[in-house]
């Protein structure tokens, strides 16, 4: 199954934000529970930008991605949702292939790229999780 694809700076797509350190019923009215976080699935074609500015607003941040079973829980989301792409947290905007994660500035630990990718462009600096539809 594919998993994280990387994407130019231009490239629109829905977004998922999170909050972590929360019990299940912290979680806003339409986001949904999973080990310790809150997630929230937007609709919204927004670019990277806008997409953790709608995040902040709620004081939560574009998806952090650490291990494969949240990786897996977000792609199984998506899926039945049948929406196949979102943004999450990570780029390497400031240095050029040194992948951070927007929520706390960490270089990534997990990565699980779709073949190919990253390709080393130097205009593409976001990434979305992509989820296999049907």
């Amino acid at each position: 199954m594919k998993a994280l694809r990387y994407f130019g700076l231009v490239v629109c797509a829905f977004y998922g934000c999170f909050i972590k350190d929360h019990v299940a019923s912290e979680c806003l009215n339409g986001w949904t529970y999973y080990e310790g976080s809150c997630y929230f699935f937007g609709h919204s074609d927004l670019d990277f930008v806008e997409a953790e500015r709608f995040c902040s607003h709620y004081q939560a941040h574009l998806a952090t991605v650490d291990t494969a079973a949240e990786s897996n829980f977000i792609r199984s989301y998506l899926s039945d949702l049948k929406d196949p792409d979102h943004w999450i947290g990570l780029t390497d905007e400031v240095i050029e292939g040194e992948w951070r994660w927007q929520s706390n500035d960490a270089i990534a630990s997990f990565t699980d790229w779709y073949p190919g990718e990253p390709n080393g462009s130097k205009g593409s600096n976001c990434v979305v999780i992509w989820a296999r539809i049907g």
